[in-house]
């Protein structure tokens, strides 16, 4: 399970690395967990870190970064309901994130990495 602090409002940062799929998401990794309307579940949080990782350094493309969202919070217990609707949302909504951090990523790689 991945080991979070959070450092704003809608800010956590990833405190030891986190080993997920064939994924290791760095210690520093920031993310705001779930985007969009609805609560935070932490039993989820390692689906949440993972795709925001995968869209936050590119390493795979938008779709499998979505398809693994939706597989892992499977893994981790959300009904195949709330999983489809998140589905069609990050499909739907999530190319904007996709595009800004692509752009992110070509200016700073490390972007994403918290520095204290």
């Amino acid at each position: 399970m991945v080991k979070l602090r959070q450092v704003a409002k809608k800010k956590w940062v990833v405190e030891e690395e986190f080993n997920y799929y064939s994924f290791t998401i760095p210690v520093g990794f920031t993310t705001d967990l779930k985007s969009g309307p609805g609560g935070n579940y932490p039993k989820y949080n390692d689906a949440w870190v993972l795709h925001d990782w995968l869209y936050a350094s590119q390493q795979t493309t938008r779709l499998k970064a979505d398809c693994l969202l939706c597989l892992s919070l499977g893994e981790l217990g959300m009904d195949n309901f709330m999983i489809k609707v998140i589905y069609k949302a990050v499909r739907r909504w999530g190319w904007w994130a996709w595009i800004c951090d692509r752009f992110r990523q070509a200016k700073n790689p490390e972007w994403f990495i918290l520095k204290e």
